[in-house]
């Protein structure tokens, strides 16, 4: 089994928006390894998520799917929180502790931050074993009811 000990962020201070503006978000992932993961050479899908924002977190559920994995968010009353960037790569088990290095751009639509001020940028991380559970939702369609 493995843990993430830290997930830490470093972006730059400010953002000059312009159309199609691009910025890096340096994403540092602290990891531990179970000793029988490291026997095995375990191989994970890391999934990282970042979002700007707006309130209290909303509640964000893992659909594991290996490498269709999703996340699905529940919103709170209030605010929603903004999709940002995604990067998903996989790792194998190979030592007790591992330190990842990852950079993730984020696009920025110029339409939606015109009149923003400030963005509050978070990362989530998932750690997905090989050997795991996996669920996938079919696609809804909408039917008539009649009388």
């Amino acid at each position: 089994m493995a843990k993430i000990i830290a997930i830490d962020i470093e972006v730059e201070d400010h953002i000059i928006l312009k159309k199609n503006t691009t910025t890096n978000v340096n994403v540092t992932l602290d990891l531990a390894f179970h000793p029988l993961d490291i026997k095995h050479e375990m191989e994970y899908a890391v999934l990282i998520s970042l979002f700007d924002v707006k309130g209290k977190l909303d509640v964000h559920t893992l659909l594991p799917n290996w490498d269709e994995t999703k996340i699905l968010e529940i919103e709170k009353k209030g605010l929603s929180d903004i999709f940002l960037a995604q990067k998903r790569f996989n790792i194998k088990a190979t030592k007790e502790k591992e330190i990842i290095n990852q950079v993730v751009s984020v696009n920025l639509d110029y339409k939606k931050y015109v009149s923003a001020v400030s963005l509050k940028i978070d990362a989530i991380a998932y750690i997905i074993p090989a050997i795991n559970t996996a669920c996938k939702w079919s696609n809804a369609k909408q039917i008539e009811v009649l009388h």
